[in-house]
């Protein structure tokens, strides 16, 4: 995958075609084009009966080849056929290196054995959205195998958003938000949409989005512009740590929390229910046990419920 050039299969217009043949038919397959084919063929085939590939990265100046090297390496390895039946290895004019003949045959034995028919996709990230890399490289992949890119796109999207969601929520629903020392109990409501506002109360706005269908820039900027903080990102665009998704949904609420509710901890206690009491039974300090001594009409919580009597 690169910003250059784009293999284009044999399917395409005849230019096209015109210009894959003689591309292929002025390929110089020697030099240090031959010696990184054969590199990277002889290390994909060291690591086939291996549990992983090792990528490989390609650099250079500006206008050494990368673009090209990346194309026709594709061509070869996939051995792509022209209309009139020319094959990109039968056209290369003056032959392939034995190093690299000899790995594309053994490329062709293993896919033979196997059954499975080698593939190579290639394409350009200046070809698809650049700031939706994933969605251009399973465009790539798709198109590569032959499937419609973007029917499979929604298809996909969907169904990734469903599991997704569906992950979250079980996070989410595993997650008990006792408030301050009271431990009021605060609920989390999940949001999937484009908008995370709606009518949740009290509850705190846990807003789901992915890296497949906006921009981490996009997520960032809304997080930003909300003034909310939660990928976690707390409004703001502070991004939150912890050792496993769920830890950090939970460090996100409670920070939201102190957000939501700034005044809270005026009245967080867990004895005001005997408070209450102790007012109804004629108490004369009845919001001691509630760490007030002094005047009760000078309690933030007595304040405001006089003030709301009076109003």
């Amino acid at each position: 995958m690169g910003a250059g050039t784009t293999p284009r299969s044999a399917g395409d217009d005849e230019q096209v075609v015109r210009e894959l043949r003689a591309e292929r038919e002025t390929f110089v397959c020697e030099g240090q084009f031959g010696d990184a084919l054969q590199r990277i063929l002889e290390r994909h085939l060291t690591n086939l009966d291996g549990s992983r590939q090792d990528s490989v990265w390609v650099s250079g100046f500006f206008g050494s080849g990368k673009s090209h090297l990346l194309k026709m390496l594709a061509h070869l390895w996939a051995n792509t056929q022209l209309e009139d039946g020319a094959t990109t290895r039968g056209l290369v004019p003056r032959g392939l290196p034995s190093g690299v003949e000899a790995a594309l045959r053994e490329l062709d034995g293993r896919a033979k054995r196997t059954g499975i028919s080698a593939v190579a996709a290639a394409g350009s990230l200046l070809g698809g959205n650049v700031d939706h890399v994933r969605q251009t490289v399973l465009s790539v992949l798709l198109g590569a195998c032959g499937w419609p890119t973007q029917y499979l796109e929604v298809e996909v999207a969907v169904h990734r958003e469903r599991l997704l969601s569906t992950a979250v929520q079980e996070i989410v629903s595993r997650i008990r938000l006792p408030h301050g020392e009271a431990k009021q109990r605060r609920k989390l409501a999940l949001h999937t949409n484009t908008d995370p506002d709606g009518g949740d109360g009290d509850a705190v706005r846990v807003w789901l989005r992915d890296e497949w269908s906006c921009s981490w820039k996009e997520v960032l900027g809304e997080a930003r512009g909300r003034g909310m903080e939660d990928p976690v990102l707390q409004g703001g665009g502070g991004e939150l740590h912890g050792d496993d998704l769920q830890a950090r949904i939970e460090t996100g609420a409670e920070a939201s929390l102190a957000r939501l509710s700034p005044r809270f901890p005026d009245g967080d206690h867990r004895a005001w229910g005997v408070a209450l009491k102790r007012a109804r039974d004629g108490s004369d300090a009845p919001l001691v046990v509630v760490g007030w001594d002094q005047s009760v009409a000078d309690h933030p919580v007595a304040r405001e419920v006089l003030g709301a009597m009076s109003d």
